[in-house]
């Protein structure tokens, strides 16, 4: 079975590491991923032309060609990332306590999604797929 082309990917960008999130047209989640940002063009590749979601704050990664982009309001988006991986991952939060830093990226990444669907931003068609 092959994975359903996402409708748009939800970026949350790090000094070293980029949270995704694609989401289907109807704002359901396909898959949350974590990678280096040395991997984020090789990434995209794989989904050309697919809109993006970005924060507002976003500045740091380069876009390539051929990918519409929607800005966001970012703030407080990684707080409620990390509340919605506990929630996910209850009996792993606990190791918080001992420094364990979450991989919960991917949700902020889809706390950006999630603004961006409320509002009514998200683009249903990219440039190159356009009628």
């Amino acid at each position: 079975m092959t994975e359903t082309p996402p409708a748009c990917i939800a970026i949350d960008p790090g000094t070293g590491k980029v949270g995704l999130c694609l989401f289907r047209g109807d704002a359901t989640v396909i898959r949350r991923r974590v990678i280096s940002t040395g991997e984020f063009t090789a990434f995209l590749a794989e989904y050309p032309g697919i809109p993006l979601i970005l924060g507002e704050g976003t500045g740091v990664l380069k876009i390539p060609a051929g990918h519409r982009v929607v800005r966001i309001d970012e703030a407080h988006s990684t707080q409620e990332g990390r509340a919605a991986w506990r929630k996910a991952y209850p009996l792993l939060a606990l190791f918080e306590i001992f420094g364990y830093a979450p991989p919960s990226d991917g949700y902020a990444a889809e706390v950006i999604g999630r603004r961006a669907f409320a509002a009514g931003m998200v683009p249903t068609t990219s440039p190159d797929r356009a009628p």
